[in-house]
């Protein structure tokens, strides 16, 4: 199954190469479908113009979908990777004995090393603390929920706020 980078906005099918209109606001995968728009949505006279003035431009995107990456299909499903990486974090603790993570991302395990020396380095001494590295899952970005009166974990819906309350 052959994978796309960006998704046409005006067939939405699946595109690696194209036209991308004000740096990734919509792009549009067919000469046809870019001469439509610029006649119809904007008031610029021709192609042409709009290109001169920075409105679009054309490129392609065969070399950017890395493994970890969503994509798109050919008819422009979305296809979202769920592989989880390894990553590494920077552990401490607070002054309750609970671990504290001080920095996570790292790729590498050398790298989160290096940070903990560092942290080491700035703080160890001075409030005797120690800094270690851990592994962690990188979890898949997920949208976060909003309920009823925009709440985040819902309460708001099982309990409305009493408007007339004084």
């Amino acid at each position: 199954m052959e994978k796309y980078a960006r998704r046409c906005d005006v067939t939405q099918e699946g595109m690696n190469h194209g036209y991308c209109i004000l740096d990734g606001w919509m792009y549009i995968k067919y000469e046809k479908d870019m001469l439509q728009h610029i006649t119809d949505e904007t008031d610029y006279n021709d192609i042409e113009e709009a290109y001169k003035s920075d409105y679009f431009y054309y490129t392609d995107w065969f070399d950017t979908i890395e493994e970890e990456d969503e994509w798109y299909t050919e008819d422009g499903r979305l296809i979202v990777n769920i592989i989880m990486k390894t990553m590494y974090k920077v552990v401490t603790v607070d002054e309750f004995g609970l671990p504290v993570t001080q920095e996570d991302g790292f790729k590498t395990s050398a790298e989160a090393q290096q940070e903990a020396k560092e942290c080491i380095e700035r703080w160890g001494e001075q409030f005797g603390q120690d800094f270690w590295v851990e592994p962690y899952e990188q979890q898949p970005y997920k949208e976060p929920r909003t309920y009823n009166n925009n709440a985040v974990d819902g309460w708001e819906d099982l309990y409305p706020l009493d408007e007339n309350q004084d």
